[in-house]
């Protein structure tokens, strides 16, 4: 909320971008050179640095950190690349030196986006937890098996695998699923007490746990079936490829034109491995088949009788406009009146479903207005 109003404050400057996440900030400058980097990021620095001042907010300047990004096939040493000189506000000017690897909201990026490093991590992680469960169990004494498993699935699994959906494709990623692959072998020794010799395949199979490169990709389209549940006007859904509604052409993609791939990014790898014709789901939304809230004498739900012929159908009628005449004319009473319906709209491949409502108040018209309900709303 409070570094609501930052967000925008770069946006006369093309080259350069600031992206928060609670107190957790990121600035972001892409040119042809390094120097020229650095330049757009002073400035950038000065005027979030300024914002944050007029919020009474400032920044912990022993945190900042740098990193350059280079090609893949560079042979570029990042400590010999600019740093940069800030001057924190009522700190003393300090120079920051760029870093080969940058911890940004648990994910590890790497100057040369290789996630090595950030697997890596993970892997160290995930073997200190291993570590630590030895004592709850070994080849002589202790959990059962199923409670080993349950444990392992809900302790280890999760820090090994943190972030996989950011980095993993699938394509010529074996070294980094090796790494990980070494780490759950030696988690589903300690959950089966085998020995060091016993085959992986024979322990993933005793111990119902999927193999890394399955799981990643279970991952990967669990992430790609959230998209569904993301709200239109999301960062990541203006990036994915054109056939997607919420795509905008105004959000480039940061490739050169020789990329010919369609899932060269991660998240048109994600979009993917889903549908672009998925129904949009609002997560948080009570869903049609849940119970109504009990709003006791607050709420009345009067409706026909399903087998009523014409006669008690008429009378139905009857009473339900006696009752709108009646409220009408209350003051303290509105009356609302709502409808939908589904037809075909020029610039579209699905029919549109929308409803429409207005509100009267003794007898006149407060307020009227349409909702559209989404491609896939019946």
């Amino acid at each position: 909320m409070y570094t609501f109003t930052i967000l925008s404050c770069l946006d006369d400057e093309p080259n350069t971008d600031a992206k928060f996440y609670v107190d957790d900030g990121l600035l972001l400058a892409v040119s042809s050179s390094y120097d020229t980097n650095i330049l757009e990021l002073q400035h950038a620095f000065d005027t979030v640095t300024r914002k944050l001042q007029q919020l009474g907010l400032d920044i912990d300047a022993d945190k900042t950190e740098l990193i350059h990004f280079a090609p893949s096939r560079s042979r570029v040493d990042p400590g010999r690349l600019p740093h940069i000189n800030i001057i924190p506000p009522n700190a003393r000017a300090r120079s920051v030196s760029p870093q080969p690897v940058m911890r940004w909201l648990g994910i590890w990026f790497d100057y040369k986006l290789t996630w090595k490093s950030h697997v890596e991590k993970m892997a160290t992680r995930a073997r200190s937890t291993i570590a630590g469960l030895r004592i709850l169990a070994n080849t002589v004494r202790g959990l059962r098996l199923a409670n080993a498993r349950l444990l392992y699935k809900t302790v280890v699994i999760p820090v090994l695998t943190f972030g996989a959906p950011v980095w993993y494709r699938g394509v010529r990623q074996k070294t980094l699923i090796k790494i990980l692959e070494i780490a759950q072998n030696e988690g589903l020794r300690w959950m089966l007490g085998a020995f060091r010799t016993t085959p992986s395949a024979e322990m993933h199979h005793l111990g119902a746990i999927l193999p890394i490169h399955i799981l990643l990709k279970q991952l990967s389209h669990n992430a790609a079936i959230r998209l569904r549940t993301l709200p239109r006007t999301s960062q990541v859904l203006r990036r994915t490829p054109r056939t997607w509604d919420e795509s905008d052409p105004h959000c480039p993609v940061p490739l050169p034109n020789t990329v010919k791939d369609p899932s060269a990014t991660i998240i048109h790898h994600l979009a993917s491995l889903t549908s672009a014709n998925a129904e949009q789901i609002i997560p948080y939304h009570d869903p049609p088949w849940s119970r109504h809230h009990n709003w006791g004498d607050r709420l009345l739900v009067t409706l026909p009788e399903r087998d009523a012929d014409e006669r008690r159908r008429a009378l139905y009628v009857r009473d339900v406009r006696v009752r709108i005449d009646d409220y009408s004319h209350d003051p303290r009473t509105i009356v609302v009146f709502t409808d939908g319906s589904r037809r075909r709209v020029d610039g579209h491949r699905h029919r549109r479903t929308g409803a429409g409502f207005v509100i009267f108040r003794n007898g006149q018209e407060i307020r009227a207005g349409k909702r559209c309900l989404g491609r896939r709303a019946g």
